[in-house]
Order: structure tokens, then sequence, then C-alpha cells
């Protein structure tokens, strides 16, 4: 997980030297990745369940 963070802020000073020097991040999409890949590196959908479980357990 230590690599990932690095590798997304390494990324995030990347597209901000690329967004200044050409007014646009547009350059970067071919290497972003995509909502789903995004929602699976962080558990998206397990939080996602556990929100649901929480809710419907206090929720009379």
């Amino acid at each position: 997980m230590a690599q990932s963070r690095h590798q997304h802020k390494q990324a995030d000073e990347t597209g901000q030297q690329r967004g200044d020097d050409k007014g646009s991040p547009e350059s970067l999409l071919p290497q972003m990745q995509t909502r789903a890949e995004l929602y699976d590196l962080i558990g998206y959908h397990d939080f996602e369940s556990l929100e649901q479980s929480i809710a419907k357990s206090i929720i009379p």
C-alpha cells in the first residue's frame, strides 16, 4: 500500500507539472486509472457494504 501511495503522489506531482506547462492535464488521461480501478484499490465496495449494514442496524 505504501508503494501505491508513493505512485499516487508522484502521479499527482507529474499532473501538476504538466498541467502548469500546458494549461491542462489532458495529456495524462491515458496514464490515469479508471474509477473502477480506483474503487478496487481503496476497497470502496467493501466500505459501502459495511456502511449499509451499519445503517440498517441503527435506523429503525
